[in-house]
């Protein structure tokens, strides 16, 4: 049964990567290449490992936006900030890893998607584990990639399924 739900996830994530890349431009213009894996390096950078709040912020652009799975408004740059730093306090350790790493590239524009795991210890409670998609659509500003938009959504089935029962 365990397989079964793990590969319909799959089936599911895959699609919903290519839905995300889709609404943002049409799917025959996006193309891998050496500037999609420059984008998908500078998110990686900002993203995986330990939470780093300097990390994350310098990724986004002075205008961006983030929609986090755990906050139920978007953020502009300085409201992140703002959640960050309560994350940082609240949390004992808290890190992200991110698996399976999609990225396309369209002119200036690069779509940056992740499979992640977050795992970490809040002050005030036990071990916590959740598991999502992310995608950043990045432009390059003078050599350098930058996050208009930061997309964090939980899976579903790590909610409904997350027990055998």
């Amino acid at each position: 049964m365990m397989v079964v739900q793990w590969e319909r996830r799959q089936a599911l994530l895959g699609g919903a990567a290519l839905a995300l890349s889709g609404l943002i431009m049409p799917c025959a213009a996006l193309a891998g290449g050496p500037g999609a894996d420059s984008a998908q390096a500078a998110v990686t950078a900002a993203l995986a490992g330990r939470l780093d709040p300097a990390k994350r912020l310098a990724l986004l652009a002075d205008d961006a936006l983030v929609i986090s799975d755990d906050v139920p408004f978007i953020m502009d740059k300085p409201t992140y900030a703002d959640h960050l730093a309560f994350l940082s306090s609240s949390w004992s350790s808290c890190e992200l890893a991110l698996l399976e790493p999609r990225s396309n590239l369209h002119r200036d524009t690069a779509v940056v998607s992740f499979l992640f795991n977050l795992r970490g210890r809040p002050n005030d409670a036990g071990f916590r584990l959740r598991s999502g998609v992310v995608t950043a659509v990045c432009v390059e500003d003078g050599g350098t990639w930058r996050a208009l938009g930061l997309h964090f959504g939980a899976l579903s089935g790590q909610i409904t399924d997350a027990s055998p029962s």
